[in-house]
């Protein structure tokens, strides 16, 4: 009995699950002739849709600027689109256009802005924000400096002559209590690395009167960077060359004795291929034709073509002209003085020759009396001695470099 019960259960399960399978068949087979015939309507939904903003010439035009920073108020937004189903795998995020349109606004304060949706894949159902609160101002119109600031620090031996900007000015456009409190565009120009002249493009920052950066939004420029020209060059410290600083005789009898120049270096720059074929600085020639007194004045630097001095200040030429002094030469008698009393004394040798200078005007004047040669014997007794030979200068008369060819003599004393 319980045998038979298996055997016909079995039967019915087995009956039953090929009915099972044959009806699901034929429910597909329904599904797809539903969805083929009658292409139903089916719900997508897209997160993240960017929205771009129209509009905007059209508020500009108005005279009225926003002072929100829209791609960030509302950079994208939730759509749900009804599509039919034979395009629902072709509706994409890039096929559907979210739009934020200003054109609307017409007036200043808070304004309210629909977003707006489109697509040709079906029809919008929802749109999340479906609205916007934006500030809106009156456009106004400031033109500001630019200031360049240098950073860093340059290298040694290079100069930075000029830093100029193009344009010196920035024409903004932007809410009125933006740019309020715009003072300047500041463009900081970094010398480190500068070694020679060159063009950079730099951006800049709009500053308020504290120098705190001002970063509004609403803020438009057609100039998007500073066109930076720094003139930079290499220094060298050169030494100014004396010779050849004169031209010209100076009067007859007289000449130059000395030459001194003050500064007796200058720094001087230029492109550095041409500094570092110039060893000294030539400065213009001094006129000394007829002189017969020194001279001081300031002389003019000779420096080539690109290079150019550093420091402004004269560069002065002190030239000494003194007389000639000539050479005489006598044979003079040598004295006796302070001889003591009842004494006699004999001078071996009884001259000598004596050499000295006298200005060159004085030559044709000049006379032996004006210089006497003697010895002193006041601490002589009688005998032999050796004296040194000393002498007597006439007075007013410029006698110098006085050498006697016997220093000293040989004096008897009896």
């Amino acid at each position: 009995m319980k045998e038979r019960m298996k055997t016909i259960l079995y039967k019915i399960f087995r009956q039953n699950l090929l009915l099972k399978i044959v009806s699901v068949l034929f429910a597909i087979i329904l599904w797809n002739y539903v969805i083929v015939e009658t292409n139903p309507l089916r719900e997508k939904t897209f997160s993240e849709v960017p929205v771009k903003i129209q509009g905007e010439a059209e508020l500009r035009e108005r005279g009225l600027a926003i002072r929100e920073d829209l791609t960030k108020l509302v950079a994208s937004g939730k759509v749900t689109v009804n599509v039919r189903n034979d395009l629902f795998n072709d509706l994409t995020r890039e096929r559907i256009s979210l739009n934020l349109d200003l054109s609307t606004v017409t007036s200043v304060g808070e304004q309210k802005v629909n977003l707006t949706c489109t697509t040709s894949y079906g029809t919008v159902k929802a749109v999340t924000p479906g609205e916007v609160t934006v500030t809106v101002e009156e456009l106004v119109t400031r033109t500001v400096p630019v200031r360049l600031r240098q950073i860093g620090t340059l290298q040694s031996n290079y100069w930075i002559r000029t830093i100029t900007a193009e344009p010196e000015q920035i024409v903004l456009t932007g809410a009125k209590s933006d740019l309020e409190a715009v003072e300047e565009a500041l463009v900081d120009v970094d010398i480190t690395s500068v070694t020679e002249t060159r063009e950079k493009s730099l951006t800049y920052e709009l500053k308020d009167a504290g120098g705190n950066t001002v970063s509004a939004a609403s803020i438009r420029s057609d100039v998007s960077a500073v066109k930076v020209n720094i003139e930079a060059y290499s220094t060298k410290e050169l030494p100014i060359n004396k010779d050849s600083l004169t031209v010209g005789e100076v009067a007859q009898g007289y000449e130059i004795t000395d030459v001194a120049v003050l500064p007796e270096t200058l720094v001087v720059a230029g492109p550095k291929a041409v500094l570092d074929g110039m060893e000294s600085l030539q400065l213009e020639q001094v006129n000394v034709a007829g002189l017969n007194q020194s001279v001081t004045q300031s002389c003019g630097v000779e420096i080539p073509d690109g290079v150019m001095l550093m420091d402004a200040a004269p560069v002065n030429v002190a030239i000494t002209i003194e007389e000639k002094r000539e050479e005489i030469t006598y044979d003079m008698p040598i004295k006796v003085e302070n001889l003591q009393s009842g004494l006699t004394a004999k001078v071996v040798p009884a001259s000598t020759e004596v050499t000295f200078t006298v200005p060159y005007s004085m030559v044709n004047r000049i006379r032996p009396a004006y210089i006497y040669l003697y010895v002193d014997v006041a601490h002589l007794g009688t005998g032999s001695s050796s004296v040194s030979v000393k002498w007597y200068i006439a007075d007013d008369v410029d006698i110098q470099d006085i050498k006697v060819k016997t220093e000293k003599v040989e004096v008897i004393v009896e």
